[in-house]
């Protein structure tokens, strides 16, 4: 393998391990299992990593990820990137991946005749959201997405935060139901108490 296609690889590696690291970041918010105090690196086991994450076994995992991905990997070639999981790294699962994935290119869009890299992301942040469905007619740079983010989760921890992982900021989840059960758990013991 030449320097170039090594250093390519490397670095869509690095992208891989960000989005990684990045969806992470997000299911801790709302995933009681997940482990917020794991910090996932290219030397992170697998099995650590399914720890960390809470995550399905390989066979299962390996199809979300195809899917997640939008890659065609087959069951025997997942084998062998997962299994020993207790010797695999997230860099054999990033270079893997990285063999077929490219990091999003960030262009940017003339405005007033200068280059503005923000626009840009806004107009791919606007196309992403009109392909999920989304009606983005609305839509400028100063819009609140908190609506958008609710109703468009998938896109927003999916193609959104792929752009530039670990750049937005956490998409908040609202849980009033765990809120009230969590609290009925904690008054319970009282109730007894006082009654």
């Amino acid at each position: 393998m030449s320097n170039s296609n090594e250093t390519s690889l490397k670095n869509n590696a690095e992208y891989v391990l960000g989005v990684i690291v990045d969806e992470h970041r997000q299911q801790c918010q709302f995933d009681p299992e997940a482990d917020p105090t794991a910090k996932l690196n290219f030397e992170t086991t697998v099995i650590e990593w399914r720890v960390a994450c809470d995550l399905v076994g390989w066979r299962k995992l390996g199809h979300a990820i195809n899917q997640r991905w939008g890659l065609s990997h087959n069951d025997e070639e997942w084998f062998s990137v997962f299994e020993p999981e207790e010797e695999r790294t997230l860099w054999d699962i990033c270079k893997f991946i990285a063999k077929d994935v490219v990091p999003p290119q960030l262009s940017a869009v003339k405005i007033l005749g200068r280059d503005c890299l923000e626009a840009g992301i806004f107009r791919q942040i606007q196309g992403l959201l009109k392909e999920a469905g989304a009606n983005v007619s609305n839509l400028t740079p100063s819009t609140c997405l908190d609506e958008y983010a609710r109703h468009y989760f998938d896109v927003f921890v999916g193609p959104i935060s792929r752009l530039a992982p670990n750049a937005i900021p956490l998409v908040k989840v609202s849980r009033p139901w765990y809120k009230v059960f969590m609290w009925g758990l904690l008054l319970e013991p009282i109730s007894k108490i006082l009654f």
